[in-house]
């Protein structure tokens, strides 16, 4: 997929509030060497008005009971994480959990789980689930964590959840892998849990009281509230990845939620809930319905509740042995949006709508596509519902190997408006999670969409830039780019110019997430602020250029201590230096974006470097660079016929970013 991704490559250290902390080290000094123990130095606590910190300074494996009862924060290194093989917990219902969280006083409790894997012990294994909450009070946090199977040497049998391995010898946990919500006593103001990079995967006992019923997650009882962000990954289990009850809001607009490869009915599957449900920002793949033969749903809504409104946004609904998405009798259900979605190469129906549903569908910019059978009565759009089935600025396909046959069907009502029916020559159909998954690259759809804007689903569109009629003189003057930005944060293509545009919308959050830029002190005025990209080739050269704002004074008067870099990735598939941005910089890109070719401009008119396939000294004369201070402009060459794969590679993904030289890329 065509995505400038820009970033300015800084760190900072963030002030903390005053805390009462304990560290815990089996290793090294420390003030604990169990966790336990730690936690037990907070009953009764020392100071009630002072939040509770425990830092676990080593990597070690502790092997232990380990129950939560007192609010607080419990961070490994993220760097390296400590693991928690936990032990059988008589303390949590039914005595056969793992690391229990239940704290009997208080209203609103805190807890946070940072930098942690999680896993059972080889001593006394959980029987049931890996992390179980119980009680309406807490409010808990959970970055950074893994929870899954013990490979039989006390390591987790997997890092991201990603690719699916062998259990042979590992121990799994006896049931779920995270269990939220519980009983409701001890009662309190209510339940609140919030997930961001959370990985719970490769929970599959088969021998157990509960063999064939293990999911990734549980989110339990109404009147709940959670929450699920960023970078978290529910894979590989037995049943489901993600059961959920209560209020759920699932957004993730930087690092999609990954729900792939799980064997039971549904990927993610709800039975009640209350209020707005919304699922923004979401990848289910691969549910092969093996525990509940003839299912293997991708998204089920399905009856029981009051649900107000649910939105189902920027996903992709690919390769499960069921619909991608399945709406069931919802009651109370209000109406269903459906934006920004993929599907394709499901086993049945694209969308199957129940005809107990009585709520409105909207469809809007989505890429509905089947699995190619003509002979599947299954494939396609079944609308039995009530309420009114509007699709508009979509493709319903008819054509091309993943068409649906026939388009739509079903005694409900259907309404199209714009709506195009053409092969959207995916760029990969394999669904493997590469960033060019299902991208989209049919010249048809590239007005397609609302306002006559591409038409992507849940995917990229793909633009094929032609020779540009752009004369580019390169000399850190953007006047000879002609050819008009689109709003803030989009990338447009310039049809006239053959030419692409992206506007990186101004003073954006330019480093971690965690800071803004140009506010935090963190950037040490040593910035600018990346706010336009452009490319274009002439068949002879590529051409960029970025354009920033005012440099900060930081960089010196003669602005020699500026690096503009950029990174090409080919393929999506890693380049032979993955794992860094630019040269000796801190900064590391996804496997996916490893890139092929990078080139850095470190001086004003001079200090180029280029890294064409991996190979830094034998070609630093292959790409051509000028930057201008009073300008705010960096301009690059590059030879295409250097480049080997960019014209007839599938696609080229572009990451740009500034930063001061004497710290890297």
């Amino acid at each position: 997929m065509h995505r400038i991704t820009t970033a300015l490559l800084t760190a900072a250290i963030a002030p903390m509030a005053f805390a009462q902390t304990r560290t815990v080290s089996s290793t090294g000094p420390a003030d604990h060497t169990t966790v336990q123990a730690a936690i037990d130095f907070f009953d009764p606590d020392p100071d009630g008005g002072t939040p509770n910190v425990i830092n676990i300074l080593d990597s070690s494996v502790y092997d232990e009971v380990i129950t939560v009862d007192v609010p607080v924060t419990i961070s490994g290194n993220a760097a390296a994480r400590p693991t928690l093989a936990v032990r059988t917990n008589a303390a949590a219902p039914g005595a056969n959990d793992g690391l229990l969280i239940s704290i009997p006083a208080g209203t609103t409790n805190v807890v946070v789980l940072r930098s942690l894997i999680v896993i059972p012990s080889l001593t006394t294994p959980p029987a049931d689930d890996g992390i179980v909450t119980v009680g309406q009070n807490i409010d808990l946090t959970m970055e950074n964590i893994l929870v899954t199977a013990n490979n039989g040497s006390n390591a987790p049998v997997t890092i991201d959840g990603l690719t699916q391995v062998s259990l042979a010898g590992a121990t799994p946990f006896g049931d779920d892998g995270i269990f939220l919500g519980g009983t409701a006593a001890p009662a309190g103001t209510g339940f609140v849990a919030t997930l961001r990079d959370v990985v719970s995967s490769h929970h599959s006992e088969v021998t157990g009281a509960d063999a064939g019923f293990n999911d990734g997650i549980v989110l339990s009882a109404a009147g709940l509230a959670y929450t699920i962000l960023d970078g978290c990954v529910f894979s590989y289990n037995n049943r489901l990845g993600i059961q959920g009850h209560g209020t759920f809001t699932l957004s993730a607009p930087t690092r999609r939620v990954q729900v792939l490869g799980n064997r039971g009915f549904a990927g993610i599957w709800f039975a009640g809930g209350a209020g707005a449900r919304v699922i923004d920002g979401v990848d289910v793949s691969g549910t092969t319905g093996t525990t509940n033969t003839g299912n293997g749903w991708g998204i089920e809504l399905q009856n029981g509740g009051t649900v107000t409104s649910t939105a189902v946004r920027n996903a992709t609904l690919a390769n499960n042995t069921g619909p991608g998405l399945l709406v069931g009798s919802l009651a109370g259900a209000g109406p269903l949006t459906i934006e920004n979605v993929t599907t394709a190469n499901n086993a049945s129906e694209a969308i199957d709508v129940d005809a107990g549903f009585t709520g409105t569908i909207a469809v809007t910019n989505c890429v509905l596509a089947g699995n190619g059978t003509t002979t599947n009565d299954d494939n396609l759009v079944n609308h039995r519902g009530g309420g009114t089935m509007t699709i508009s600025d979509s493709a319903i396909v008819t054509g091309g190997p993943l068409a649906l046959s026939p388009g739509t069907g079903g005694t409900g009502s259907i309404v199209q408006t714009n709506v195009t029916n053409g092969d959207p020559e995916f760029v990969s159909a394999q669904i493997d999670g590469s960033a060019d998954m299902l991208d989209v690259a049919a010249a048809s759809y590239a007005a397609a969409g609302t306002g006559g804007a591409p038409l992507a689903g849940g995917a990229d569109y793909v633009y094929t830039l032609g020779d540009t009629t752009l004369s580019i003189t390169l000399d850190g003057d953007a006047s000879d780019w002609t050819g008009a930005a689109g709003a803030a944060g989009s990338l447009v293509y310039d049809a006239a110019t053959q030419q692409l545009i992206y506007n990186d919308p101004t003073g954006d959050d330019l480093g971690d997430g965690d800071y803004t830029a140009p506010t935090d002190g963190a950037f040490n005025d040593t910035e600018s602020d990346i706010e336009e990209v452009r490319l274009a080739h002439d068949g002879t050269y590529l051409y960029i250029l970025v354009r920033t704002g005012a440099y900060g004074t930081g960089f010196g008067a003669d602005f020699e201590t500026a690096m503009t870099g950029v990174a090409l990735n080919f393929d999506d598939a890693n380049g032979p230096n993955a794992s860094d941005f630019g040269a000796f910089s801190d900064t590391r890109l996804a496997g996916a974006l490893g890139w092929d070719t990078q080139f850095a401009l470190g001086e004003t008119g001079s200090g180029i470097y280029s890294a064409i396939g991996g190979t830094f000294a034998a070609n630093a004369n292959v790409a051509s660079g000028e930057q201008s201070e009073t300008n705010a402009v960096v301009e690059f060459r590059v030879d295409t016929t250097e480049l080997g794969a960019f014209l007839g590679g599938v696609e080229t993904n572009v990451i740009v970013g500034q930063g001061h030289s004497s710290g890297g890329a």
